[in-house]
């Protein structure tokens, strides 16, 4: 956990294409109350044996999460793209995106605002004709 301007922040390394990237991203009141008694030594999520997760552990625990849900065709990488997809509808830059994900290269991040900008720029101009005097 880190701080920054004030605000409570989850902070992980990630490795993408052989390149390691810090990021911080402030954690929302309603994320920090839910977590808030799972936190174990500044480790955001950890197994029951108070260990941070590894990449396979985790991704084989999320998958037993989903299945004791009741729930099933859900992935973290899926949450994570509907997080990004989000994010590109509430009109966050691909830049922004880019800095929440740690990905290392804003066409990764074009991926998502792609189709929300396209929609904006559709309707911005279906209300520019609508001015018109027809």
């Amino acid at each position: 956990m880190a701080t920054l301007d004030g605000m409570q922040c989850l902070r992980f390394t990630t490795s993408k294409m052989g390149a390691e990237i810090d990021v911080t991203v402030p954690i929302l009141p309603p994320l920090r109350e839910a977590v808030e008694p799972h936190i174990f030594a500044d480790t955001f999520l950890h197994q029951k044996n108070c260990r941070p997760f590894t990449k396979e552990s985790y991704g084989n625990n999320f998958a037993d999460w989903v299945k004791e849900a009741g729930l099933s065709g859900i992935s973290s990488h899926g949450v994570r793209k509907g997080l990004g997809n989000i994010l590109a509808d509430l009109g966050c830059t691909q830049y922004e995106i880019m800095s929440i994900h740690g990905h290392t290269s804003p066409k990764t991040s074009e991926i998502y605002t792609r189709g929300a900008d396209r929609m904006r720029l559709a309707v911005s101009g279906m209300e520019r004709l609508k001015r018109l005097d027809m």
